[in-house]
Order: structure tokens, then C-alpha cells, then sequence
């Protein structure tokens, strides 16, 4: 006899599953992660509170290649499941 299915585990899991890749596909970007799910910023932190994850906020410096002009330092958001 198989196992019973849980129809809200198996939404749960789909939904934190696409939040995730939305998530990654846009480096941690909330606006392009919301487009990409088409809902509003809200909704995604509703999701992210929801499903536990984390972001934290990394800094990556970018250096020049010349060596004469200063390295850039850009934010994005990671998430943390």
C-alpha cells in the first residue's frame, strides 16, 4: 500500500522549490526574482518568511584591470535555506 499524499506538503514544497530558483536566477534580486514569479515585492518576503530562508546581504568588490582606477564594491542578496 503506498504512502497517503499530502496535498499542502507537496504545494509547500513547489512553491519554496520555484522561490528558490526565481531566487537564484536572479543572484538574490528581489524586483527580477518577483518578476519572474509575476508577484508583488510583499508576496516574495511573505514567501521568504514563510518558508524560513535568510538573506544576507554580500559584498563583492570588483577590481579593474588596468590597476589605475579604483575597485567597485557592488551588494547583491544571498539566500540562506
Amino acid at each position: 500500500m503506498s504512502a497517503p499524499l499530502d496535498l499542502r506538503a507537496s504545494l509547500d514544497e513547489a512553491e519554496r522549490d520555484t522561490l528558490l530558483r526565481a531566487l537564484a536566477e536572479s543572484h538574490g534580486l528581489i524586483e527580477p526574482a518577483c518578476e519572474l514569479m509575476g508577484i508583488a515585492r510583499s508576496s516574495i518576503y511573505r514567501l521568504i518568511k514563510k518558508h524560513g530562508l535568510v538573506l544576507r546581504r554580500v559584498y563583492v568588490a570588483t577590481l579593474p584591470a588596468n590597476g589605475c582606477e579604483a575597485a567597485r564594491l557592488s551588494a547583491r542578496q544571498e539566500v540562506t535555506p
